[in-house]
């Protein structure tokens, strides 16, 4: 009984001393980003890069809490990362912001992506996704039955296509008004055929949505979901009533599957996974 008490009594005073003693590094600036996760975010980042996400931890919490789990975090890729532009780019949006000097976009295209991601995005290139925007808007008979279906003709149904329509799914081409925002007819957008004003196709965040960017996420049947389905593409209610549609919907939840290679394995629970060039 006595050497139970003095254990416990021993374990209670480690834990007040490890609240008193927090220890280095982790991912708290300043007491502004404190997450009960012990994370190394901030190996190698610059001053300017700690301060973005400082001052997005108070102002934008949600997008932080879920950049902190993801693996960019843990390899220490920052805000900047992805979004700081050159000023001559196209795709600039603000030349400085909240104090920095850094130019930045509040868009990122598969050209950022492709700087870690160059063999994904590649294979991503030569998929039929990646036409989804530009082949859809450049055909006049799909722009006029869009028009026609969802926006019934009328002027003040004009962005239907957008708000409830193709555009969803298919994309939108992103355009810049004078002041270097991007206008709300084209985005923002989850599209997968996205197109950016640097003159790159595709959006990766169609299935990796920001800013977990999750492998995970974007190997759940659910993430082709979102778009596959309905009474012209009816792919996830097929699949759902398939057999491997119930292998894993009964039994592929527990995560196992997530956290094994994909190529070169038979696994019993795999759901429709696909590569990026699909």
């Amino acid at each position: 009984m006595r050497a139970s008490l003095a254990g416990f009594l021993a374990f209670v005073f480690c834990l007040g001393w490890l609240s008193a003693h927090p220890p280095k590094g982790g991912t708290s600036i300043d007491n502004a980003m404190d997450t009960q996760l012990p994370l190394k975010t901030f190996r190698g980042m610059k001053a300017e890069a700690k301060g973005c996400i400082e001052c997005h931890a108070k102002k934008n919490p949600g997008i932080v809490a879920d950049w902190k789990m993801s693996q960019h975090a843990h390899a220490g890729v920052s805000c900047i990362d992805c979004h700081g532009v050159t000023k001559d780019s196209p795709m600039l949006t603000m030349d400085g912001h909240e104090g920095s000097k850094v130019p930045i976009s509040v868009l990122v295209s598969t050209n950022t992506c492709a700087k870690c991601h160059e063999k994904e995005v590649t294979e991503f290139r030569h998929s039929g996704h990646v036409r989804g925007a530009v082949q859809m808007w450049a055909k006049a008979n799909m722009r006029d039955l869009m028009m026609m279906v969802e926006g019934r003709n009328h002027p003040d149904l004009k962005h239907a296509p957008a708000a409830t329509g193709c555009q969803q799914c298919h994309g939108s081409i992103i355009q810049l008004n004078k002041n270097h925002r991007p206008t709300p007819e084209t985005w923002p957008t989850y599209g997968i055929g996205t197109a950016f004003p640097d003159g790159s196709v595709g959006n990766c965040a169609s299935c990796h949505s920001a800013h977990k960017f999750s492998l995970e996420e974007a190997r759940k049947p659910a993430a082709c979901a979102s778009c596959h389905l309905g009474p012209d593409h009816p792919d996830i209610e097929i699949y759902n009533n398939s057999m491997h549609g119930h292998i894993f919907n009964a039994e592929g939840q527990n995560g196992t599957l997530m956290r094994l290679p994909v190529r070169g394995k038979s696994l019993t629970l795999e759901p429709p996974l696909v590569p990026h060039a699909t």
